[in-house]
């Protein structure tokens, strides 16, 4: 899967929704942030599920956009996680889709949610340090990298 392709389907999922209707800028980058998070599971299960990846899939991996394989596992813990999260505090919940999973910057999250980047990163630290309780593992850091990045 390339990035292009992923953004691709992910922008004609969301133009094919005509039934919602928009409230801003922060539904907007929810919504494209959970389909992004469901595109990144899906691919991810489907890699994990061969036995032998196609030559084909393997040349793609190394692109930006796209997980490696060395964060499937980080990535799948943090999906099962967001999970039980969104149970207990589903806005909670959505700001760490939006950063780990969209991408979207703690900047652009804090003036989406009208607060401060330091209460962003308050709310991120909680959602890390409640993960990791929750999960009985060490939770990645959910500050400073998404689901694509390359960074460990």
């Amino acid at each position: 899967m390339q990035p292009t392709m992923l953004v691709n389907e992910v922008l004609l999922e969301l133009i094919r929704i005509r039934n919602l209707d928009w409230q801003d800028r922060n539904h907007f980058f929810r919504t494209a942030s959970r389909l992004l998070r469901r595109r990144f599971i899906d691919y991810i299960r489907m890699r994990k599920a061969q036995k032998r990846p196609s030559d084909e899939n393997r040349a793609h991996l190394d692109v930006l956009l796209m997980p490696t394989e060395e964060r499937f596992d980080e990535i799948i813990l943090v999906n099962e996680g967001l999970a039980q999260l969104a149970a207990f505090d589903p806005p909670l919940a959505e700001l760490v889709e939006m950063s780990y999973f969209g991408g979207v910057s703690i900047a652009d999250i804090a003036e989406l949610r009208k607060v401060s980047e330091k209460t962003i990163d308050r709310h991120l630290d909680l959602a890390r340090r409640w993960l990791a309780k929750k999960l009985g593992e060490p939770c990645p850091s959910l500050h400073s990298k998404c689901a694509s990045s390359g960074e460990t």
